[in-house]
C-alpha cells in the first residue's frame, strides 16, 4: 500500500544576513517579506520509503546536503538514494554556501539548516496515511529564454522569445483514502528572479506566490509545495520586479498548476526505486600564465578605482575576480593532469513517474531531451537538486558565449564545465532511467 505524508517547517533567516544571486546588492537583508519555507513529501510503499523536499533558497552545497541525508536517515529511516532536495532558486533567500561577491554566509543560520529540513522530513514521516498520486499537466509558462541575441552578436541575459522553453506546468495531486487533496507537487522551470538586486526583503519570489494560491484556492489544510526545473537558460518573464508582479506570476503559475490538477489521473501504485550517481564532469583548462597575469592585474586597478571611488559593489566584484585569479593560480602550480567536478544526479520512480534531480543550473535543453527519450509516462526532470555546482550549459552554447558560460563560474568556483559534459550526462541520465524503468 502507498502512504504518503507532508509537512512544512519555517527556515525564514534573520535580518541582516546576505541575499544570495546578485553581486550587485548593496547591504543585507534590511526586512523579511514573506516567509522561507521546508517542505517535505514523504512517501512509503511496504519497507521502501522515500522523502522530496522543496527549499525556498537559491541552492546548497554537497555538504549541507550529506548534514541533511543523514538526520533524515536516523530520524526517518529515508536512504541517501531516496532522498530528493530541491531549491526553488530564489535570488532573495540567504547565502548558504560561498558564491564569490554576493556576500557573507552565516554560519549560525546555515548549521541549524540540516536540522530543519530533516525536522520536516520527520513531521511528514510521522503524518504518512494511505494515499494515492495523480498525475496532471498543463500548458501554462510563465518563463522566456534568457539569451538574447544583440546586434553585435554577442549574447547577453535578456529576452529570446524563440529560444527553448518547457511550456507545460507539471502536478502531484496526492490524496487520502476519502478522495480528500492532502498536498499538491508543482513542477516547472523558470529563474526566480521576479524580484532584482534592489530588493533587500527576504522572499521565496513567484514560487512563494504560487504556493500560497494554491493552498487558498484548496484550503482544508491541502500544503503545496514548488519543484523548481532546469532553468539555467530561462527567467521568469518579469517587467517591473516588484512584489505584485511576483503575486501576479505566482498567481499564474498556480492557475495552470490548478488545471493540471483537476485533470490528474492516477499513478500505478507500484515500489519505489531510487538510485544515485556522482558523475565527475571534465573542466577546461586554465588561462595561459600570461592571461592570468594579465587578469590580476586588470583586477587590481579595478580594485584601486572602486576604492578611490567609493564604490562598494565594485569593490566587491574587484575583490571576488582577485580571489578566483588567485585560487586558478594555486591550481595551475599544482600540476593537476585531471580536473574534474563532482556532479549528482538522483533519480526516483513511483509507478510509471520518474523524477530525476541534477545539481546545477542546468539549460532546459537537457530536461526536454532527457524527457522526450524517457521509458516512463512522465519524468520530472529537476535543477538545483541535492547541491549545485553552477551552470550547466549545452555544448552549442560555448561558441555563443554569454555570462553562464563565460563569467558565472567564477563565482561559483575556479574553472568551467567543459562541453563534453552534455554527452556525459544526458548518457548517464538515460542508463539511470531505463535501469528504473527495468526494475521489477
Amino acid at each position: 500500500m502507498l502512504r504518503a505524508g507532508f509537512a512544512r517547517v519555517d527556515i525564514t533567516p534573520p535580518i541582516n544576513v546576505w541575499l544570495s544571486g546578485y553581486a550587485a546588492r548593496t547591504s543585507p537583508a534590511v526586512g523579511i517579506h514573506d516567509e522561507l519555507r521546508a517542505t517535505a513529501l514523504v512517501l512509503s510503499y511496504d519497507e521502501q520509503k522515500a522523502a522530496i523536499v522543496a527549499l525556498d533558497l537559491i541552492g546548497l552545497d554537497f555538504a549541507t546536503v550529506d548534514s541533511i541525508r543523514k538526520l533524515s536517515s536516523e530520524w526517518a529511516g529515508v536512504s541517501d538514494e531516496a532522498l530528493i532536495i530541491n531549491c526553488s532558486h530564489t535570488h532573495s533567500g540567504p547565502m548558504v554556501s560561498r558564491l564569490r561577491a554576493m556576500g557573507d554566509v552565516n554560519r549560525a543560520y546555515v548549521e541549524t539548516l540540516p536540522m530543519r529540513v530533516a525536522t520536516a522530513i520527520k513531521l511528514a514521516h510521522d503524518n504518512l496515511k494511505p494515499a494515492k498520486i495523480l498525475l496532471g499537466v498543463c500548458e501554462g509558462a510563465i518563463g522566456i529564454n534568457r539569451r538574447e541575441r544583440k546586434p553585435d552578436g554577442s549574447i547577453q541575459i535578456g529576452r529570446n522569445p524563440e529560444g527553448p522553453v518547457d511550456p507545460n506546468v507539471y502536478v502531484l495531486r496526492v490524496e487520502n483514502e476519502s478522495g480528500a487533496t492532502m498536498g499538491i507537487v508543482v513542477h516547472h522551470a523558470a529563474h526566480a528572479v521576479v524580484l532584482g538586486p534592489n530588493n533587500l526583503l527576504v522572499s521565496a519570489d513567484y514560487p512563494g506566490a504560487a504556493v500560497r494560491a494554491i493552498e487558498r484556492a484548496f484550503g482544508d489544510g491541502t500544503i503545496a509545495m514548488f519543484l523548481q526545473g532546469c532553468c539555467g537558460n530561462i527567467n521568469a518573464n518579469r517587467e517591473k520586479g516588484t512584489f505584485e508582479e511576483c503575486e501576479r506570476i505566482g498567481t499564474a503559475l498556480a492557475g495552470a498548476a490548478l488545471r493540471a490538477a483537476s485533470f490528474a489521473t492516477e499513478v500505478e501504485p507500484t515500489p519505489i526505486v531510487a538510485k544515485r550517481r556522482m558523475l565527475q564532469l571534465p573542466l577546461m583548462s586554465p588561462p595561459s600564465k600570461d592571461e592570468l597575469r594579465e587578469m590580476m592585474q586588470s583586477y587590481r586597478r579595478d580594485l584601486d578605482e572602486a576604492r578611490r571611488s567609493g564604490d562598494k559593489v565594485r569593490e566587491r566584484l574587484a575583490t571576488a575576480m582577485l580571489n578566483w585569479t588567485e585560487e586558478v593560480i594555486k591550481l595551475t602550480r599544482s600540476r593537476r593532469a585531471s580536473l574534474k567536478q563532482q556532479f549528482e544526479m538522483s533519480a526516483l520512480r513511483v509507478g510509471n513517474l520518474a523524477i530525476l534531480g541534477l545539481s546545477g543550473e542546468v539549460f532546459i535543453e537537457y530536461a526536454l531531451s532527457i524527457r522526450s527519450s524517457s521509458p516512463f509516462r512522465e519524468t520530472f526532470v529537476l535543477g538545483y537538486t541535492n547541491g549545485c555546482i553552477g551552470y550547466v550549459p549545452t555544448a552549442s552554447a560555448y561558441d555563443e558565449g554569454g555570462y553562464e558560460i563565460d563569467m558565472a563560474y567564477k563565482y561559483y568556483g575556479t574553472l568551467m564545465l567543459a562541453p563534453d559534459c552534455e554527452k556525459l550526462i544526458l548518457s548517464e541520465a538515460e542508463s539511470l532511467l531505463n535501469e528504473l524503468s527495468a526494475h521489477k
